[in-house]
């Protein structure tokens, strides 16, 4: 997929087509990269009648286009879960080492948390999906054709998916292993030499995502009927 291409996809998705609140269900927001925008639409199906589940109306990116726009994606309503990812970008390389350091990466995630912690009730990491092999050799070759198209590499992948664990572990936030969960399925889920996912891919993905989201709704829904009248 080319850059336009991804561009016209992204702009013309279903996925950030507004979404009417059923007043009686929960409020969930989606808050990530272009794989979280693929499983928007199958996520909604597995939670219809569930919640009310939005997302922010772009492609989140990095920590660095997110810590920017955090505050008006979440709005002024309160949030029941937000769910939020970010890395694929903050991965990706021009040179020798990934534009966003680990250590910044940690310290935006570590100020989005605090700021979301403001407006949700409760909050959920998926960590980020498996780089081939063939993708890193293809993305690296196609930049030393071209300097200014990024590439990626999967070793990276799993150092800022590791740093984000640890800092979900010290907030008590649980994950989603989205990288582990898909990397045996890559063949029959990811498209060829590419970080996307076919369609049907993109469905398997998100079921562990509706799957931590209903979790949380039901711990949300018991602590509620557990409170005195």
């Amino acid at each position: 997929m080319t850059p336009e291409e991804e561009e016209e996809y992204l702009r013309t998705h279903p996925a950030f087509a507004p979404v009417e609140d059923d007043p009686v269900l929960p409020r969930v927001l989606l808050v990530g990269d272009s794989i979280s925008v693929g499983y928007t639409i199958p996520a909604r199906g597995l939670l219809s009648g569930k919640a009310n589940l939005h997302r922010v109306p772009a492609n989140a990116e990095s920590t660095a286009k997110g810590i920017g726009l955090l505050e008006g994606w979440l709005g002024t309503g309160r949030w029941d879960v937000v769910v939020f990812n970010f890395g694929l970008h903050d991965v990706l390389m021009f040179g020798d080492e990934p534009r966003i350091s680990l250590g910044l990466y940690r310290a935006r995630l570590a100020a989005m948390i605090d700021m979301m912690q403001e407006r949700a009730r409760r909050l959920i990491w998926v960590n980020s999906t498996p780089v081939t092999r063939q993708c890193e050799t293809h993305m690296e070759k196609r930049w030393r054709i071209d300097p200014t198209r990024p590439y990626r590499r999967n070793r990276d992948v799993i150092r800022y998916n590791a740093m984000a664990q640890r800092l979900m572990d010290e907030q008590s936030i649980p994950v989603v292993d989205l990288y582990s969960f898909a990397l045996p399925k890559l063949d029959e889920i990811q498209l060829a030499r590419n970080v996307h996912f076919t369609d049907d891919g993109y469905a398997v993905l998100a079921q562990p995502v509706a799957e931590a989201i209903s979790t949380a709704l039901r711990s949300l829904s018991e602590e509620g009927a557990g409170r005195p009248a």
